[in-house]
This record gives structure tokens, sequence and C-alpha cells, in this order.
């Protein structure tokens, strides 16, 4: 309710809140098989704080589908505008 009312009021949106073990996870999940290749693309994420590089990471894998090749090409997007993500 409060989160609501912030964005009533102030017109905060929420962001998603992924710690690193929980886009662990996510990693072993889409990608088993090549998860060090994924973590090693994922080091490329800019981002100011590690809890924005988990969420735009997490978006990252989310929109590969996947597809280890399409991971580059999204880093490439966020980290041009990350509003994107």
């Amino acid at each position: 309710m409060f989160e609501k009312l912030q964005i009533i009021l102030f017109g905060k949106q929420p962001s998603a809140k992924i710690d690193s073990k929980t886009l662990e996870r996510i990693i072993h999940r889409e990608f088993g098989n090549s998860v060090s290749e994924v973590k090693e693309k994922l080091q490329r994420v800019k981002s100011d704080t590690q809890k924005g590089k988990n969420r735009i990471s997490t978006a990252i894998i989310k929109l590969a589908g996947k597809d280890i090749n399409a991971i580059d090409n999204f880093i490439e997007i966020s980290n041009n505008d990350c509003r994107d993500f």
C-alpha cells in the first residue's frame, strides 16, 4: 500500500529488487550449460550500483530468451541507454 501511495503522491515507480543470489539462480535456470559464458558477458553491463546491474542483467537474460548470442546485443543497448530496460 505504501508503494502505491508513493506512486500517486510522488510519481515514484518501484523497480525490481534483484540480489546477486537471485540473479545467479536465474542464470542457471535459463543458461544451465553456459553459465560461465553468460556471467562473463554480463560483466560488461554498466550501472552505478550492483543493485542496478543485477536488475539490468536480469532483464537482459529474460529478453534474450535462452539465446546466448542475443545477450551481447541487449548489453550494448542497455549500456547506451539504460532507460530502455
